[in-house]
């Protein structure tokens, strides 16, 4: 497996051969998406449903997590995480959420944690496919 340093994984992806300190995957993310600006209206609301379906469902896999986050209906009837595109700052403010009631070795963390990588990759796929649509197509020369 590759590391990543800070600096090439934000920007282009340098291999880390030497002693350069590395960041995790929700460290990196917290650096593009900013400061407590950037959090979600509806995570504190979503934290609280989430707990009760753990609590509920200890075995919940990141197939159930992510279905529940993108089925999420907030208290004013939103769905803020329908999305593709916000579900790896919803997932990355659940987990800081967990890690600061002192929950980060749950077996629940590291299902966040698939299921946060499982976000990235989706909406890389959903950004390719988007700008693939985008692109109009070349023109072929007539023979």
């Amino acid at each position: 497996m590759i590391n990543y340093i800070a600096a090439g994984a934000l920007g282009g992806g340098i291999p880390n051969s030497e002693a350069t300190p590395t960041l995790a995957l929700e460290q990196r993310l917290a650096l593009q998406g900013g400061d407590e600006a950037g959090r979600s209206d509806y995570v504190d609301e979503f934290y609280a449903y989430m707990k009760s379906f753990w609590r509920a469902n200890p075995d919940a896999d990141s197939a159930a997590i992510i279905e529940h986050l993108r089925e999420f209906i907030a208290n004013d009837g939103s769905t803020p995480y329908s999305s593709i595109p916000s579900h790896t700052a919803a997932l990355t403010q659940l987990m800081e959420m967990l890690k600061n009631d002192g929950e980060e070795f749950s077996p629940i963390y590291a299902t966040l944690n698939t299921s946060l990588g499982l976000s990235v990759v989706s909406n890389g796929q959903f950004n390719a496919f988007f700008s693939k649509m985008m692109t109009r197509p070349e023109e072929s020369d007539g023979w």
